[in-house]
């Protein structure tokens, strides 16, 4: 099984019964973060501008998550929609027992802590927020390249802080740790 197909599995898995959309944007939401913390993403897919925020080119997490319902390790189910075409609506029965990296699947948890209890509607804008899509144009490729490294919004003090933690002989107060943090 593909790198992509465990992960929308793990994001079923994680997150239970999700629509097309939202499984989406989770997924790209994933991809994401875990390029700004590695430098990659975790399934390889491009994205492009759409309607409904960021989506894989092609609709290639749909069509991933479909071959996986047919491959029986997912469960679909398609119903009308109000734009005369249908929605399909995916869960898992049981856990399949796929594992990612350890890195993702921190960032999967994290994302998943911070976004997966928002209503559609919600993860459609945040995944509208995040940088490279605010960077394009309609139906424009996502350049994750263009994604600032978490690391880059860390205060500059940070690695004198963290030696200063580490050093068993310096009391540091919150209050003064607070106090650089936000004095940068």
């Amino acid at each position: 099984m593909e790198l992509r197909q465990q992960l929308i599995l793990r994001v079923l898995e994680e997150a239970g019964r999700q629509m097309s959309t939202a499984l989406v944007k989770l997924v790209y939401l994933v991809d994401y973060v875990h390029y700004q913390h590695y430098g990659e993403t975790v399934t390889g897919f491009h994205y492009c501008w759409d309607h409904y925020g960021p989506n894989a080119v092609g609709h290639g997490i749909v069509r991933e998550a479909n071959e996986l319902a047919y491959q029986g390790l997912i469960r679909c189910h398609e119903r009308p929609n109000v734009y005369g075409g249908t929605t399909s609506i995916y869960w898992v029965d049981s856990p399949s027992g796929v594992r990612l990296t350890p890195e993702a699947e921190q960032v999967l948890s994290d994302t998943l802590a911070v976004h997966g209890g928002l209503s559609l509607n919600d993860l459609i804008e945040v995944s509208k927020q995040t940088e490279p899509f605010q960077r394009i144009g309609q139906y424009q490729i996502i350049e994750m390249e263009q994604t600032a490294p978490a690391a880059e919004e860390w205060s500059p003090n940070y690695e004198t802080v963290l030696r200063e933690l580490d050093d068993p002989n310096t009391l540091v107060t919150l209050e003064e740790l607070q106090e650089r943090w936000v004095a940068g």
